[in-house]
């Protein structure tokens, strides 16, 4: 997967197996707004990876749930202000992966760090 900082679009290119890729789709955060950070993982324990990106500007990231065939399905969560990264990680030890993001501060608002807790 390929995003740059404020490019509103990401690329996600499949393996073929021989270590060569073909471009899948191209994901959207439905808002245009900048891609802040970026991750992977296994989100809803399906099996294959799903993406999570933060929207600059816009207090909340994308989580673009995998669906097998090349399509994610995107869902919202409020993040903070300005995401600058995330880390994937089991938090709590529940088998589940949780997303820490990181925000950076703003004359108007302090830096912050959010946890979003997997179901």
């Amino acid at each position: 997967m390929a995003s740059s900082l404020f490019d509103p679009q990401i690329g996600v290119w499949m393996a073929l197996g021989d270590g060569t890729f073909y471009q899948g789709t191209v994901l959207s955060d439905g808002q245009n707004i900048a891609t802040g950070g970026l991750a992977a993982g296994n989100f809803s324990h399906n099996g294959r990876s799903d993406i999570v990106a933060g929207l600059f500007g816009a207090f909340q990231v994308a989580l673009f749930t995998n669906l097998g065939d090349g399509r994610f399905q995107r869902m919202y969560y409020a993040s903070g202000v300005a995401t600058t990264n995330m880390l994937v990680v089991d938090l709590n030890n529940d088998g589940k992966l949780d997303i820490v993001i990181t925000n950076y501060q703003l004359p108007y608002r302090p830096a912050s760090a959010v946890v979003i807790f997997g179901k």
